[in-house]
This record gives structure tokens, C-alpha cells and sequence, in this order.
């Protein structure tokens, strides 16, 4: 396994078992949930490509993205253009079949797209875009554990060893996901302001398309 120890993932194990029922249960309560719609169309929805399977999480639009970095420091992100935001996507990931595969998640491991044309968005470089905040608020500390969650049984991969402590999790790495291992994290895109979303285009092992409903 080789990690950007500057960028924290959430990687473990899971049996077949395990992944059948993360598959199964998202599916299920999609259909019982129909007259409670999520106030994001598309979270939980499972898509199965070649090797992987991935499914959406999460997302939401923000001015800043705030985080606490594996040095120990208080970091922002903010969009690089007037005029635009930031869209933060969680995935997981499941290698289904094969024996191993090399993930290398940077700017070409996926694109997403608005449903005007020519609206392709790749993932920004968190480290490039980061500014130090060097005496963040209360509430701006809270906006922080947003992106963090606590270890799970067995722990998990964070800022270049084990642990079960809270983490950041970005998906900006070069990871080899082994048959039956998932990981999840957080994916930046910077888009304008109200942008429609189509879909996502994964590339990294596989070739997967999530579509936002419309």
C-alpha cells in the first residue's frame, strides 16, 4: 500500500457478507424512504462497474472547506475563482473481483459533470489551495469534525500509520484496494455558484458513472 501521509483514508476490510448487505440495505431504504426525499437526490445509490462498486454518501455545496491536518494545524480551503463553490463528495469504494487494484486518486481519477455542456469539473488539490488558520473559532472547529469520524474495529489508515482516532479523510492518494477491501473519503470540486449536477464520471480502476437524479 503507498499513501500520501498528508491525506488521510478510511480503509478496511469487508466480507462478502459485509458488502452484500451495504449493497442491499441502501437499495431498501431508498424505496422506504420514497415519501421522505433526502434533501440530496442520489445518496446511497449503489453502482457496479467491471472490478468496483462504488456508492454515494454523501454531498453538499460550501464556501470552505475546514479540516485539521495530519501536522496538526488548522487548515481552509476556499474556492480559487469569485463566484464559485465548492462541491464535496463522499464516496466508498469496494473492490469486488479482482485480485488487487491500483487506485490513483488525483485529478484524472474522476470528473464530474453539470448538465450543461462542457461542465467538466475535475477534483481540486487540497494541498495546493489549503491556507493555514492559525486561531479558528469554536464553530469554525465544529465545521472541522465534519469531515472526521471516529475509528472503526481495526482502525484505520491515517497520516501514515494505524489508528482509531478521529481523521480526515480525502480521497488523494495512490492506494492498492485488495479483493473484498473498501475505502471512503471526501472528493473537492470548485464549480460555479448553482451548478446542475449530471453526474460523476469515475476513472481510477474501473470505469463508473453515478448520475444525479433530475
Amino acid at each position: 500500500m503507498i499513501l500520501n501521509p498528508l491525506h488521510c483514508l478510511a480503509l478496511h476490510h469487508s466480507s462478502p457478507k459485509l458488502l452484500l448487505t451495504l449493497l442491499v440495505v441502501p437499495m431498501l431504504l431508498s424505496v422506504l424512504l420514497t415519501a421522505c426525499p433526502s434533501p440530496n437526490p442520489g445518496v446511497g445509490q449503489v453502482v457496479a462497474g467491471d472490478t468496483l462498486v462504488l456508492r454515494l454518501d454523501d454531498y453538499e455545496r460550501t464556501q470552505e472547506l475546514r479540516y485539521l491536518g495530519c501536522d496538526g494545524k488548522h487548515y481552509v480551503v476556499t474556492p480559487a475563482e469569485a463566484g464559485n463553490e465548492l462541491l464535496m463528495v463522499k464516496l466508498s469504494i469496494w473492490n469486488d473481483r479482482a485480485r488487487s487494484v491500483l487506485l490513483t486518486l488525483d485529478a484524472e481519477a474522476s470528473e464530474l459533470r453539470g448538465t450543461i455542456a462542457q461542465q467538466n469539473f475535475s477534483p481540486v488539490d487540497i494541498d495546493a489551495m489549503k491556507v493555514e488558520s492559525e486561531a479558528p473559532t469554536e464553530d469554525e472547529i465544529e465545521l472541522e469534525r465534519h469531515y472526521a469520524r471516529p475509528g472503526a474495529p481495526g482502525g484505520y489508515y491515517h497520516c501514515g500509520k494505524w489508528t482509531t482516532s478521529p481523521e480526515v479523510q480525502f480521497l488523494q492518494a495512490s492506494v492498492n484496494l485488495d479483493q473484498e477491501n473498501s475505502l471512503s473519503g471526501w472528493i473537492a470540486y470548485e464549480i460555479p455558484v448553482g451548478t446542475q449536477l449530471r453526474e460523476i464520471r469515475w476513472g481510477a480502476g474501473d470505469t463508473i458513472y453515478i448520475r444525479f437524479p433530475t
